[in-house]
């Protein structure tokens, strides 16, 4: 008759170790897996800034393309019955609204407008940049005039850049023989606590 072999189990020193060490490896996979999460969601973040800055630069652009001038205006004044324009201004909320406002002088219709709103905007700011872009004959230079933008979003992200406003001013002929002329402009800022000014980018 055989005789039965005990099976020796582990001692709680050894089980008190084992759970320690699962105890180590789960708290650690436990913080990779939250600084994962903490990374996706500040790339969402960034990503959705990134999409919303990039819609009110497409309305700056839009707009300077058929616009002569570009200014702040009281955002009571917004938007001007008379006047075909493009405004962004922050509601009494904090979010940022553009406002498209269009009329036809040969038409007896009714003015168009339209307002998108956007959030995580935290302020906007536009310049007015004056640069020799060529020689046109012997006595004077072609100058454009530039609108410079900066977007700015509530997470840090910020977007610059540039546009001509292509219905500027003809008269911008300078009879100057320097490489360059520059007229920088007083920069327009409006921001997410103050709802009183508006931008504004019209003919």
């Amino acid at each position: 008759m055989k005789k039965l072999q005990s099976k020796k189990g582990l001692t709680l020193v050894e089980l008190i170790i084992t759970i320690t060490i699962l105890s180590m490896v789960a708290g650690m996979g436990v913080g990779i897996v939250a600084n994962a999460m903490r990374n996706y969601a500040a790339a969402q973040t960034v990503a959705q800034e990134q999409d919303i800055a990039l819609q009110v630069e497409d309305f700056i652009l839009t707009s300077s393309r058929i616009s002569s001038k570009a200014q702040e205006v009281q955002a009571s004044t917004v938007p001007q019955k008379t006047m075909t324009g493009y405004y962004l201004l922050f509601d009494n909320d904090g979010t940022l609204k553009t406002v498209s406002h269009q009329i036809d002088p040969k038409k007896k219709d009714p003015a168009v407008s339209s307002t998108m709103k956007y959030d995580s905007v935290k302020q906007v700011s536009m310049s007015i940049r004056k640069q020799k872009a060529e020689k046109t004959d012997s006595y004077g230079y072609r100058v454009f005039v530039y609108l410079d933008y900066e977007i700015e979003m509530k997470e840090g992200y910020k977007l610059t850049g540039s546009t001509i406003l292509n219905n500027a001013d003809p008269q911008l002929l300078v009879q100057v023989k320097a490489d360059s002329y520059q007229d920088i402009g007083s920069t327009f800022t409006i921001q997410n606590d103050n709802a009183s000014n508006a931008l504004a980018i019209i003919k």
